[in-house]
Order: C-alpha cells, then structure tokens, then sequence
C-alpha cells in the first residue's frame, strides 16, 4: 500500500512539473522577442530596455551594450523564426533565428544570422527577457562569425 501511494505521489509530482501555460502567454513571449528587435532597429533605447527584466542581472550591461550599438550602427533586424521551448511555472524560452544586417555604420560588422534562446519571466503581468543564450553566430552564407 505504502509503494502504491508513493507511486501516485511520483507520478502527480511529474504532472505538476510539466506546466502548461496560455496561448495568451505564448503569445506575448514572442511579442516580446519581436518588441525587442524593433526597438533596436528603430534606435530606441527606452522600448529596447522596456523588454528587458528590470530585476534581470544582465539589465545594466545590456544598456550599456544597447547603447554602443545605437552609437555606431543602424541594423535591420529579422526574426526569422520564434518558438517556444520549454517552459516552468515562471518562465518560458524562446529559441530564435534572428538575422542582423547593417544598414549604416563601421565596415568591421558583418551581416550574420544567429540562434539562441531567450529566457523569459514575469515582470508583473508582462512577460520580459531575463537571459540569452547565443549559440555561433554566422555569417549570411553559413560561415561562423570569430570575434575580431
């Protein structure tokens, strides 16, 4: 009787760690992602920082970097694809292809396509990147991107 009970606990304690989240939540997770490149795109710094967790450890530095970027580039950014990955009872990935071509600025940049997963959580009721993870950048034709 004892190993029965402890096999219902095991299973329902597997059913709660699966989470299940809303089509409106989603939803708004890769609203978010797509709000982000935007505002990069459009050079605007606040609505950049406004997809950013402001209790996110990486907040400062991607202002500071966001800000770098605005002064020396003009970028058309492309969210080539957005889907959602896993997801726990307080964030959601996002694992996207995002293409970044210059439009104006120093030659050194190279146009490049990127993929990588965004983690998300809860600021309030807004969903808002917490994270990143990049994996090799490469340029348009496949080539991996080396820091210079």
């Amino acid at each position: 009787m004892f190993s029965r009970i402890l096999s219902c606990l095991a299973v329902a304690a597997l059913l709660c760690g699966c989470q299940r989240i809303r089509d409106s939540d989603r939803t708004a997770a890769i609203d978010c992602v797509r709000a982000n490149l935007a505002a990069i795109e459009n050079g605007n710094l606040e609505a950049a920082m406004a997809t950013i967790h402001p209790l996110s450890p990486a907040f400062e530095d991607a202002r500071r970097q966001t800000e770098a970027i605005f002064l020396q580039y003009r970028l058309k950014m492309e969210l080539e694809s957005a889907k959602i990955g896993q997801v726990s009872a307080d964030s959601i990935e996002v694992n996207f292809i995002q293409v970044t071509r210059k439009i104006e600025g120093p030659d050194e940049f190279v146009d490049n396509r990127v993929e990588g997963t965004h983690v998300l959580k809860r600021d309030g009721t807004a969903w808002k990147i917490w994270s990143t993870r990049w994996n090799m950048p490469r340029t348009l034709d496949g080539q991996p991107l080396r820091a210079p």
